[in-house]
């Protein structure tokens, strides 16, 4: 089965294409699950990727900067919402793992301590990768993902 992924706007729409794909959530154990307890840490494994439209050119080269990464609970019906991460990721862009010149490949694994959730309660796991300039000035290439419903429950 194909893994849902979401294209994102980026700097150069005609040459460059950015895909996100669906966030992986896991249990303390490292199966992916979407209903966890709320006294166990947790894990979110994300993959993006850009790809230009030259096989001989590498996406990011001359363009610099950080990605910005958020992660967000929002809450289904009654319930608080939560930011999971408690200061944004900055990953340089430089940082990447590439299967050819042409496609950058970023992948980042992020660990949830147990309590950060505390409610009982549904809710949609939001993603947000957003570029960010050398200067720390926000770019226009930006995407974001959400997931299928979680929950957490107390055991």
């Amino acid at each position: 089965m194909a893994t849902p992924t979401l294209q994102f706007d980026t700097l150069y729409p005609t040459h460059i294409n950015g895909h996100i794909h669906k966030p992986v959530v896991k249990d303390p154990d490292g199966t992916p699950n979407h209903v966890l307890e709320l006294d166990r840490e947790w894990t979110i494994d994300l993959l993006w990727h850009l790809i230009s439209d030259d096989p001989d050119t590498d996406p990011v080269t001359g363009i610099g900067g950080n990605w910005v990464i958020k992660l967000g609970l929002e809450s289904i019906g009654p319930g608080p919402e939560f930011d999971l991460l408690d200061t944004p990721m900055v990953k340089p862009l430089s940082e990447y793992n590439t299967s050819s010149k042409a496609n950058c490949t970023w992948k980042e694994t992020f660990t949830i301590p147990k309590g950060k959730v505390t409610t009982e309660a549904v809710y949609q796991l939001v993603v947000l990768i957003a570029y960010q300039f050398p200067d720390g000035s926000r770019g226009s290439m930006a995407g974001f993902i959400s997931t299928p419903l979680i929950t957490f429950f107390r055991d």
